[in-house]
This record gives structure tokens, C-alpha cells and sequence, in this order.
């Protein structure tokens, strides 16, 4: 594997994306009331790099999805974008699929080595919610009543492990983007901020009011709230001694790409509209 690549695929995504996505890294106007015209045009999109993309609607009677899922199959070069049963914004589905196509350009200049179904691949899985029985589900396991201290540490490594981090990342950072406009360059350092003082008023109070807000009330995507978990397990687990060796480097690496993608995503998208 030639590790330059990765190096200037994590420097230049946001430029891959545009150059990739073109008027559609913009969320075009006539179709953000469409979803039928959007999902066929960027099929076509798809189509045009042997990528074969997909919709579908989570089939699960018993459960639903928070947000919008997306799964890449590198072998078949298949992306599937799976739909909660609420209704969801454009935005929301661009978010993952940009996640899942930087897994493609990944597997594409890697030659798979990222592949998570090659068992080589060291790749740490993420936790499956269902599984879970707090109320906020993979945003929530603090709360776990077995091991949370494991969960919490396996989630961690999954956002900031090599195979995921430039995805999760970038999506943190287009999500907050979209929740937090207008684009300002301090903001992700002001929720870093904020995030840091709800992990304080749990850690003195035992009180969790401000996640559920977050969750449910202002409704912030999946992308702040990952942040925001991002923040508060890795406060939780030093407070009490237990976080893994790897995270201590791993996890400012992702917060600088956050960052970095926050800056470039914001200042594209602000400037075009203020046009």
C-alpha cells in the first residue's frame, strides 16, 4: 500500500467531492423538494464511475433507523442508501452518501486494503443499537448497563480508526455545517466547548437532560452527535482511567480532520450562497 495516497486523499477530499460531485455538492434547489428526480440523477451520477448506487427503505417492522444508513460493497463497487421511515432532508442522505463514496475512492486508490470483509483487515465494526438498551443508543453508552467502559472505547475506535476516519470525520463536519449555519470559523471549537461542559455537568450531577436535548429537541444530526460522543466517552473513560492506549493519538487526529473539513466544506458552501 502506498501510504502517500491515503495521506493526500485525507488532504484533498473536499476537492475530490467537488471535483466528483460538481453542482451537486451545492444540494442543487430543484431538487431538494424532488427526492425521486435526485435519487435518479445521481444514479446516473453513479453510473458514470461503474458505481452501482441504490435506495431502499428500512424494512424492519419492529425498529427503525435514527438517520439515514449507507453500506459500500467494495468487490460489486455497490452503495446502498437505506431511509428511515420518517421523512429525511436531501442533506441528510448527500451526508452518507459522501461517506460511502469516500470508502470507494479509498478501496480505489488502496486497492481494498480498507475492505472490511478481507480478513486482513483489522477493522473494528461499530456497536449494533439494537443491542443496546439505553435510550439513546450508540449516542448513549454511558448509560449501558454491562461494559460500558468496553462500548465505549470499541465505539471511539471505530469512528478513529484508519479504514473510517477521513469518512467520519467529513461527515461530521458537512453535518455540522448544516446545523449550525451560517458558517463561522471558530464553531467547531465552540462546540468542543459546549460538549466538554455537558460531559461536566453529567460527571458532577449524574444528569444527561442536555444529550436528550440535543437528541430529540433541537434535533442535531447524526454527525454533531457523534462528535458530541466523541467528546464526552473520551472524557468519561480518562476520568476513570480506561481509555485505550491507541485513542490518545487517535482521536486529535480525527478532531483536526473535522476541523480542516469544517473550514473548506463552510467556505465553499457559504460562498455559493452568497451568490
Amino acid at each position: 500500500m502506498n501510504i502517500d495516497n491515503l495521506i493526500i486523499l485525507n488532504e484533498t477530499i473536499v476537492e475530490r467531492l467537488l471535483d466528483t460531485f460538481k453542482e451537486d455538492f451545492y444540494l442543487r434547489q430543484q431538487f431538494k423538494s424532488n427526492r425521486p428526480a435526485f435519487e435518479k440523477h445521481i444514479i446516473e451520477l453513479f453510473r458514470k464511475y461503474n458505481i452501482h448506487l441504490s435506495f431502499e427503505h428500512y424494512k424492519d417492522p419492529q425498529n427503525d433507523l435514527r438517520d439515514v444508513s449507507g453500506y459500500h460493497h467494495s468487490p460489486t463497487k455497490t452503495i446502498t442508501i437505506t431511509y428511515p421511515r420518517r421523512g429525511v432532508k436531501i442533506y441528510e442522505v448527500m451526508s452518507v452518501i459522501f461517506h460511502e463514496y469516500v470508502h470507494y475512492l479509498k478501496d480505489d486508490l488502496l486497492d481494498g486494503k480498507f475492505d472490511p470483509n478481507k480478513d486482513n483487515s483489522n477493522y473494528i465494526f461499530p456497536i449494533n443499537s439494537k443491542a443496546l438498551y439505553n435510550p439513546y443508543g450508540i449516542y448513549g453508552l454511558f448509560l449501558e448497563r454491562k461494559n460500558p467502559e468496553f462500548l465505549m472505547n470499541k465505539m471511539l475506535k471505530y469512528w478513529t480508526q484508519p479504514h473510517e476516519r477521513t469518512n467520519v470525520a467529513f461527515t461530521i463536519a458537512y453535518d455540522i455545517y448544516y446545523d449550525t449555519r451560517p458558517f463561522k470559523s471558530d464553531t467547531i471549537d465552540y462546540l468542543l466547548d459546549q460538549f466538554l461542559e455537558i460531559w461536566k455537568k453529567y460527571h458532577e450531577t449524574g444528569q444527561h437532560s442536555e444529550i436528550e436535548h440535543c437528541m430529540n429537541k433541537i434535533k442535531l444530526s447524526s454527525g454533531s452527535m457523534s462528535l458530541l460522543s466523541i467528546v464526552f466517552y473520551r472524557q468519561e473513560l480518562t476520568s476513570k482511567r480506561q481509555l485505550a492506549p491507541e485513542l490518545v493519538s487517535s482521536i486529535p487526529r480525527t478532531l483536526d480532520l473535522i476541523k480542516k473539513y469544517y473550514r473548506r466544506i463552510g467556505g465553499i458552501l457559504n460562498t455559493y450562497q452568497n451568490w
